[in-house]
């Protein structure tokens, strides 16, 4: 008796098999992203596929469901990552400028992202757990997912009373004023942005230089605007010297 070939497989070789054409470009773009983006979510098969990808490899699965004017984002954590206290709070540093995320059976969303900045949040999800040195985590997937909605909750509480304006509003307002005074130039290394979005608009990634998982607050004057590589710096090494000059930039009015 012949054994089936993929019984030999990983599942994911398995899945890739039965998609269509149509669906295989989907999905090999997605493997180069390192994210899938899908129109309403549609596609089972494909994010099925990717799904046991992302596990055969030990990368974050991260789904884009992208509709007419915002995207929700979906994160499944890889089981053999170890994601520290101060990776959990760069994640939420990224995910908090846009909505209150939540949990749900294991899975992290994030709402309300902008079409035209949800490719760039995704790669900043991306490239923060993929920094993440490959070794079993402290938490059980229940454990992990338990934790992060806990520090949502506790960081939800910290926000309460701060103001009542529309979230996206507010944070819309402040990344066009740090993006508009910047004019094109990294804040921290006065250098012109690596390259331009789609829009033909400079790149360069907004931050709160006290972050706000810890008190800071939501407006110009603690926000600055950063080429890749120094908002990347910003994150991992948060030197005193650096917040000082930002800050500086960040209050004024040139």
């Amino acid at each position: 008796m012949k054994t089936k070939q993929s019984e030999y497989e990983p599942k994911y070789i398995t899945l890739e098999k039965k998609l269509r054409d149509s669906q295989r470009e989907v999905y090999e773009l997605a493997k180069q992203r390192g994210y899938l983006k899908q129109k309403g979510g549609k596609g089972e098969k494909i994010q099925s596929a990717f799904y046991h990808w992302c596990e055969a490899f030990n990368r974050p699965c991260i789904v884009i469901e992208e509709g007419r004017v915002t995207s929700v984002i979906k994160i499944d954590y890889p089981s053999e990552k170890y994601l520290s206290e101060s990776t959990l709070e760069q994640l939420w540093e990224i995910i908090i400028r846009y909505c209150d995320p939540f949990e749900d059976n294991y899975i992290t969303y994030v709402r309300h992202v902008p079409n035209d900045e949800v490719d760039q949040v995704a790669q900043e999800i991306i490239d923060l757990i993929n920094e993440s040195p490959d070794e079993p985590s402290e938490y059980s997937d229940e454990r992990l997912h338990k934790k992060m909605g806990q520090m949502f909750e506790e960081k939800f509480r910290q926000r309460k009373g701060r103001s009542t304006s529309s979230t996206n509003n507010r944070n819309k307002d402040v990344v066009t004023v740090a993006r508009n005074k910047a004019r094109g130039i990294c804040q921290l290394c006065n250098k012109k942005a690596p390259f331009k979005d789609r829009l033909g608009n400079p790149y360069l990634e907004v931050h709160h230089v006290k972050w706000l998982s810890k008190g800071g607050e939501d407006k110009a004057e603690n926000v600055v605007a950063l080429c890749p590589n120094c908002h990347k710096k910003m994150h991992v090494l948060d030197l005193p010297d650096d917040r000082i000059y930002l800050l500086k930039k960040a209050k004024s009015p040139f």
